[in-house]
């Protein structure tokens, strides 16, 4: 006897484009339908994730770079003086 699924489901409406496409991409890709809308959900959350880290990566490089020019523009008027 096959294990009683647990994991929620629901219903999708989807295009006949968009699911022959599901469909195609499956079969590539030896898996289940149901499994490659898994695994593209999943990437394009991780992808997300990414985007976040690179943001504050980038704001934090950002910050960074205003106090190394303060600094520069302090240096200079001091070598002036």
């Amino acid at each position: 006897m096959a294990p009683k699924q647990t994991d929620p489901q629901f219903k999708l409406r989807l295009p006949p484009d968009l699911k022959e496409a599901l469909e195609a991409a499956a079969q590539r890709n030896n898996r289940s339908v149901s499994a490659e809308i898994l695994a593209r959900l999943t990437d394009t959350f991780r992808y997300e994730n990414k985007e976040e880290i690179w943001d504050r990566r980038i704001a934090e490089l950002d910050r960074k770079h205003a106090e190394l020019q303060a600094d520069l523009e302090l240096l200079r008027n001091r070598s002036r003086d």
